[in-house]
């Protein structure tokens, strides 16, 4: 090995190399797919009615840079309009810079990172240059959140019969720019009917989020989403996890059978808060929680002598004292309650996910303390919400095996020598790289970051 004195590129080098040359030949193809089905469309269109007027060029970024391509302008002897019969095939939105694909992948990095200038910062260290400022990701998403329209009434006989339905309920409070209201709370219910083994997790069943709108009561209106959405009777049960808010608990006036239990993230942390200077005592309300014993965590905390070295210490612990007699006897195992029932359990899980479920929310809305318009959170939850149930955002659609297999048949049909050129292409393409002959610096901006990045391989 002492003799071994050629110099390669490393694993990072070579991906950003080859990555660069890959997006060229992306861009390449896909430009020829458009005029492909241009001349097609000019071929088939109907010559009566549309007239062929220019050609106009026509520039969009994509996930794989900029694309450049020429397509057809028609007048449309019935309308006296001119048109982009292209641009109505492909559903191409006039003057809009960026492609579909690229304006959702953006909201989905701002949705799910931690603000939208981190998602604008990683598309410019993607291409290698500014390409959507983080204000117009943020505008972006609000027009998706916005634009979101429930689904069709899902038929009668499609709805998912709910013999028990697990609803976890919690609220979460954000900052408001410019409003007398210095926060808003935003009350989110998921909904599931129970869970499912899949190796060594468990998935929810029939998973629906609610999102509380509006100025009027919660359950009111979760009980219309809840007829929308599942088939329910006097017969279901329902089972409700929460903090103990009493907005929450307020499900005991509107169901027939219903059994609320406290949310064990926020009873736990409230123990471990208000007794860990008393072991003794920690020790003993720890046991109890661990039975499901909340009436035992009642008996100890009432039973608690505490000394209060100041105003704010005796009410700071009169409060825990009041939301332990109001909540611990909600802390309870709802499997025992079904059993004695002749509820099959065996299945069930425990309830009090709902923290971990806001959480998903707050991550993003409540990270770095930033204030939001009422419109920018809304859809930010929405979008979110979209993601976690149908793991796509709104508006966004899948795309079909179908489609897939069309488009490469076409492709194959109209330029099959462009494989073999292409992938002759890479073979040089990737040689040059490593005998020192980059033909891709001829081809690029001497400002430009990749080209640059290449240089610095020199002599490699």
């Amino acid at each position: 090995m002492n003799d071994f004195t050629m110099k390669i590129p490393t694993f990072k080098e070579l991906e950003q190399i080859f990555f660069s040359l890959l997006s060229n030949i992306f861009v390449e193809e896909f430009v020829d797919y458009l005029h492909m089905m241009d001349e097609k469309i000019m071929e088939l269109r109907d010559k009566n009615r549309y007239r062929l007027k220019d050609h106009r060029e026509r520039t969009i970024q994509t996930l794989f840079g900029e694309v450049t391509f020429q397509r057809r302008l028609y007048e449309d002897r019935t309308t006296g309009q001119t048109v982009y019969l292209l641009d109505q095939y492909l559903s191409m939105e006039k003057r809009k810079p960026m492609s579909p694909y690229l304006e959702e992948w953006a909201i989905r990095l701002a949705a799910e990172g931690t603000s939208y200038r981190k998602a604008a910062n990683f598309l410019e260290e993607w291409f290698g240059k500014p390409v959507l400022s983080h204000e117009t990701i943020r505008q972006k998403l609000i027009e998706r959140g916005m634009s979101f329209q429930e689904e069709a009434p899902i038929k009668e006989e499609s709805k998912p019969k709910a013999d028990v339905l697990f609803i976890e309920v919690d609220g979460i409070h954000t900052s408001i720019q410019q409003s007398k209201r210095k926060s808003k709370e935003h009350r989110i219910a998921l909904v599931h009917q129970g869970w499912k083994k899949r190796g060594d997790r468990y998935e929810l069943q029939n998973k629906q989020y609610y999102r509380h709108e509006g100025t009027g009561d919660f359950w009111e209106g979760f009980g219309e989403f809840i007829l929308e959405h599942y088939d329910v009777d006097e017969k279901t049960w329902w089972i409700v996890s929460g903090d103990g808010a009493e907005w929450i608990k307020a499900c005991e006036n509107y169901f027939r059978n219903v059994i609320f239990v406290i949310d064990r993230f926020h009873l736990a942390r409230e123990l471990k808060e208000h007794l860990k200077d008393h072991p003794e005592a920690y020790q003993q309300a720890r046991e109890a929680f661990l039975a499901y014993d909340g009436e035992k965590i009642i008996q100890i905390v009432e039973h608690l002598t505490v000394e209060h070295t100041d105003r704010r210490a005796k009410q700071k612990w009169e409060r825990f004292v009041t939301y332990i007699q109001n909540n611990a006897k909600y802390h309870r195992d709802y499997r025992n309650l079904l059993k004695a029932l002749g509820k099959e359990t065996s299945t069930y899980q425990p309830m009090g996910g709902s923290e971990a479920t806001m959480r998903l929310f707050a991550r993003r809305i409540k990270s770095g303390g930033y204030s939001w318009s009422i419109p920018g959170v809304e859809s930010m939850i929405q979008v979110l919400i979209s993601l976690k149930t149908t793991g796509r955002i709104p508006g966004e659609r899948g795309t079909r095996i179908d489609d897939i297999k069309q488009i490469e048949q076409n492709r194959k049909a109209h330029a099959k020598e462009r494989i073999s050129r292409s992938v002759q292409k890479i073979k040089e393409m990737g040689k040059g790289a490593v005998q020192g002959v980059l033909p891709y610096l001829a081809h690029t901006s001497r400002t430009h970051p990749m080209h640059q990045a290449l240089r610095g391989l020199k002599g490699i």
